[in-house]
């Protein structure tokens, strides 16, 4: 009597306990699909109508097995999706929210990596027994850095599925070893079975596609895409020649177009009805077709290759299970995820839904799951839908085998790399190449073809008081300045990339020596110092960045996609920061220069003509520096700006400096020849010192008439003429010829140099122009028979209209003498 209460307590004590057992939720991939439903008699409950088979007696083993042993109730649910990408997807969005409504998911071997952090580490949990087990491969794919966060639950691997009974038919004895084989068995069988369909796999645009690949690249000895090294092994002959023969699969008709949306599914429903001779699908297919009792015969194999050596080749996939970090309950969670990875769970899990257990593999994982750590999601689907795109004709060979690289190089972080490795330069033989080494070669020549003028008139009084060792020193640097061109195109090399700074700087400096000519109060020693003073600070510069920081070849990236090579160092912006400002203060000091020599005589001054230069070579240097530096601009915009800029401070210091001399040098001749013809005696009468006075008892030869003041100039042509001149107009003459003497005279009643032209007594000038402005200013252009022409200005219009009628009609010129 006194037992039955402490019964009846120790009954509900026990009731209690098993109320109170920790709950274990776990999420589970369907295997068998729905091609078997359990009997309504076995179903576990009326609330359990839509449980399959596999969940039905995986929660009935659990409860049997796990449960009385661990004292923890493992409940199983089944995803909602057969898709891969979904299911993951699903288990992304379970884990990214912290639900703690499924406790353990089921992960595919390669989903560890990108789920890491929100999983828990098992590593306490794991003792030596259960992970030796296991094939190590397998079972260390489920650590990231360091820690434990998945265990492997199944193994799985590609296989090849065949219609024996088809084959005996047609006379075949055994299954195909090689693709040739297959497909001479498919279109045999096929002509004599006209619903017949040849193969069939996983095509559709998802992961069971990239396990395809992967076997077919292992069959045809294509190698894995991608080494452990990171180093993608894609893009080779076999690749192309493996994937070429799937598409024609398709385009003989030995697999139909509409396997594209094919996946295990949807093969196995096929292979199912009778009408597929080979099919590529998982172990477990093999239980569902027996447990379907399937009206006809079949076996299974290893999967076709290229040869007899390379066939067999096989995808190893399979699942882990991982815990969340959002589970209350981690030590019970870990004690089921344990048990599923013990080989009494693999064992019932072989003999009821024919997946391989891991313990018992025998099989080596693939290694680019070592390679693309995390990435695997991306990477499989780079080449799933990419081969998908080329099967169904939506894209061709060529692109499919540029898109795959580049994406895969893109997703495990080589991108940059790979892009940098094809790094383009500007060849010679470009278009724009050809043309600036044309440029360079004509701005050598020019310099060539000045200094040789240079020296041969190194006596003339225009070169000589510019100095022809200067004006050559002048030419040297712009030749330097030109063939900096060439050292910018082509493939950069060590010795382009330390030509570049020197032949650039010194070039261009060089080329702003035109500031170096004899003027009034600076003395030619002095202009030596200063320059030798920034040639030398100039290439201090220089070799210090050499030996500290020396330019090296390296491509830059003009955009993500799009590389180019350059010559760069470290420290390459702060070197040519410093020359650009010590030259930029060369720019200053040749303007000095230009003001030192504004009272210089207007044939020998450069002053303007130095102004001038400065201002060019400061606008295209500011120009060129604004967008030399700006990388996303591009190589072939950098060259041109670098060259247009070179081309116009080379032929810019060629042209304001040199070809106005040659112009004075013209016109000195002519005024020679003028003056020796005019008057026989140059150097008496014309051209006095500028020390002398002249008067009219020095001309006692000529009888003339005192003239007035204008201004004129002359030349061969109105294109090219002297610069105007303040003169005194005197005329003078006898009964066989005349002179029109125009005499510069200071204010101090000095005579500088005098101009003018004698006439025959029968010959007059033309005039070929003459107009006056609204300020009162006559001027009048004539010709003189010879050709040479004179243009005077005046502003007393009456005394020069006076003067240029007697010229053109010799009337009343001399009166008292004709």
């Amino acid at each position: 009597m006194v037992l039955t209460p402490i019964l009846a307590v120790w009954v509900v004590s026990i009731v209690h306990i098993a109320m109170a057992l920790p709950t274990v939720k776990v999420m589970l991939v369907p295997i068998l699909a729905d091609l078997i439903k359990c009997e309504p008699d076995t179903r576990p409950s009326a609330s359990s109508d839509n449980m399959t088979y596999e969940q039905t007696v995986t929660q009935k083993f659990l409860d049997d097995h796990f449960t009385p042993k661990y004292g923890i109730q493992a409940v199983v649910y089944m995803s909602s999706t057969l898709v891969t990408t979904q299911y993951a997807s699903e288990v992304q969005l379970y884990l990214s929210s912290n639900d703690s409504s499924i406790d353990i998911f089921m992960m595919d071997v390669v989903w560890p990596a990108g789920f890491a952090d929100h999983l828990v580490d098992l590593t306490p949990y794991i003792t030596p027994d259960i992970s030796n087990q296991h094939n190590p491969t397998i079972w260390n794919n489920g650590v990231v850095n360091g820690r434990h966060v998945a265990v492997p639950t199944f193994a799985d691997y590609g296989v090849f599925y065949y219609r024996d009974d088809l084959l005996a038919k047609y006379g075949f004895n055994s299954p195909p070893a090689t693709w040739d084989e297959m497909e001479f068995m498919a279109t045999t069988v096929m002509a004599g079975e006209p619903n017949m369909i040849g193969y069939l796999a996983q095509f559709n645009a998802y992961e069971g596609l990239t396990c395809n690949l992967m076997e077919w690249l292992a069959g045809n000895d294509a190698g894995s895409i991608l080494l452990p090294n990171q180093t993608l092994t894609f893009d080779n002959p076999r690749t192309v020649q493996i994937l070429d023969r799937v598409k024609r699969w398709f385009l003989t008709g030995i697999t139909p177009k509409y396997a594209l949306t094919f996946e295990e599914k949807d093969t196995l429903t096929a292979f199912s009805t009778g009408n597929v001779l080979f099919m590529r699908s998982w172990p477990n297919a093999g239980s569902v077709l027996k447990a379907a009792s399937v009206p006809f015969s079949f076996k299974v194999t290893g999967n076709p290759g290229a040869t007899n050596e390379t066939k067999f080749a096989a995808a190893l996939g399979g699942w882990h299970m991982g815990l969340t970090k959002a589970t209350h309950n981690a030590t019970a969670a870990a004690q089921v995820i344990l048990y599923m990875a013990s080989a009494e769970f693999q064992k019932f899990r072989l003999e009821t839904v024919g997946v391989l257990p891991t313990i018992m593999a025998l099989y080596e994982a693939s290694r680019i799951t070592t390679a693309i750590n995390g990435l695997w999601d991306a990477f499989s689907q780079t080449l799933y839908t990419t081969i998908n795109s080329f099967l169904s004709l939506a894209i061709d060979l060529p692109t499919m085998m540029e898109i795959i690289p580049l994406q895969i190089e893109q997703t495990i972080g080589t991108y940059p790399a790979v892009v940098a490795s094809h790094a383009t330069f500007l060849g010679y033989t470009t278009g724009l190449g050809i043309a600036f080494m044309i440029v360079g070669a004509i701005g050598i020549l020019v310099s060539i073809g000045l200094g040789i003028l240079t020296v041969v008139h190194a006596s003339n009084p225009v070169i000589k008081a510019a100095s022809p060792d200067f004006l050559c020193l002048i030419l040297f640097g712009v030749s330097i300045g030109f063939s900096s061109l060439f050292v910018y195109a082509g493939p950069p090399s060590t010795a382009t990339c330390m030509a570049q700074p020197f032949l650039l700087t010194i070039g261009i400096f060089s080329g702003w020596k035109n500031g170096l000519i004899n003027t009034e109060g600076l003395k030619s020693y002095m202009l030596s110092f200063y320059v030798s003073f920034y040639v030398a600070l100039n290439i201090a510069v220089l070799i210090i960045w050499v030996v500290v920081d020396p330019l090296s070849k390296a491509a830059v990236f003009q955009t993500p996609d799009i590389a180019y090579l350059v010559c760069t160092s470290q420290y390459s912006r702060t070197f040519n920061g410093v020359l650009l400002g010590m030259n930029g203060l060369i720019l200053v000091f040749g303007s000095w220069l230009a003001y030192k020599t504004r009272n210089v005589d207007e044939t020998y001054r450069e002053s303007f003509w130095i102004a001038i230069i400065m201002y060019n070579t400061l606008i295209w240097g500011a120009i060129a520096c604004s967008l030399v530096f700006v990388e996303s601009l591009g190589n072939e915009l950098h060259f041109a700006v670098r060259g247009v800029s070179v081309s116009m401070c080379g032929f810019g210091i060629q042209g304001l400096l040199f070809f106005p001399k040659l112009n004075f040098m013209k016109v000195w001749f002519l005024r020679q020849e003028i003056f020796t013809q005019s008057v026989g005696k140059p150097e008496t009468i014309l051209s006095q010192p500028e020390s002398s006075t002249v008067s009219k008892q020095e001309v006692s030869d000529f009888k003339g008439v005192d003239g007035f003041k204008l201004a004129f100039r002359f030349g061969s042509s109105t294109l090219f003429m002297s610069n105007w001149m303040e003169v005194k107009m005197n005329l003078v003459g006898d009964r066989h010829r005349y002179v029109v003497a125009l005499a510069r005279v200071s204010r101090k009643k000095k005579v500088g140099k005098i101009y003018g032209f004698s006439l025959p007594a029968k010959e007059c000038v033309a005039v070929l122009r003459s107009y006056e402005d609204s300020e009162g200013i006559l001027t009048v252009l004539i010709k003189l028979p010879d050709g040479q022409l004179f243009e005077l200005a005046s502003n007393k219009p009456a005394h020069l209209n006076q003067v240029v009628e007697k010229l053109k009609t010799k009337q009343n010129l001399f009166q008292e003498t004709l």
